[in-house]
């Protein structure tokens, strides 16, 4: 199967045969370091609200799924690519079952070293993606009411630990920053 000239087996993606249920849209989005992400089996969950499953490939002479994770939920939305090296940031919403509702947070995938992390979202009624600057080479800033919040500071996870997240849990430490931690299952 082939998506903008990827040419993958998509339908061994979890979820994928959401497509013979109902309407779904697939959105690929390229960055210049040889990778993609895909946002597959986006359908309305509810009015006007499409979420989809997300998919990292790289090598798109011979591609390599490298990340999926479908406990989360992706909204349309355009991600951030670095242009220096391979990372990016993806809006995503997650279950938070402590306090039983549903977060916007910004999924930080480090194509370089493997790994992601999240970084919570301020709650409104727009759901967009904070902009990110990269202020220098491997240094990405996340830009939040005329703040900046280095990412690299984060905590980080394995691509490994994505397919394994059921929800998240809030911690704020005592200077009151919040940080999102995925539970993980077995």
């Amino acid at each position: 199967m082939n998506i903008s000239n990827w040419e993958y087996d998509f339908s061994s993606l979890p979820y994928w045969d959401n497509r013979e249920k109902t309407d779904v849209t697939d959105e690929l989005y390229e960055s210049t370091h040889d990778f993609c992400l895909l946002n597959y089996s986006i359908s309305e969950v509810r009015m006007l609200d499409f979420r989809g499953f997300l998919a990292l490939f790289k090598n798109k002479a011979a591609p390599q799924l490298v990340f999926n994770c479908t406990a989360l939920n992706f909204p349309k939305c355009t991600p951030f690519f670095a242009e220096s090296v391979p990372f990016c940031a993806v809006l995503a919403s997650v279950y938070c079952e402590d306090i039983q509702k549903e977060l916007d947070v910004t999924l930080i995938i480090d194509l370089a070293k493997n790994r992601f992390a999240f970084a919570p979202l301020h709650q409104s009624d727009v759901r967009e993606l904070h902009p990110m600057t990269e202020e220098k080479k491997g240094l990405f800033l996340l830009l939040r009411d005329g703040s900046k919040r280095n990412v690299t500071k984060l905590t980080y996870h394995p691509f490994d630990k994505a397919a394994k997240i059921e929800d998240v849990a809030i911690k704020m430490n005592m200077f009151g920053n919040v940080q999102i931690v995925p539970r993980l299952g077995k």
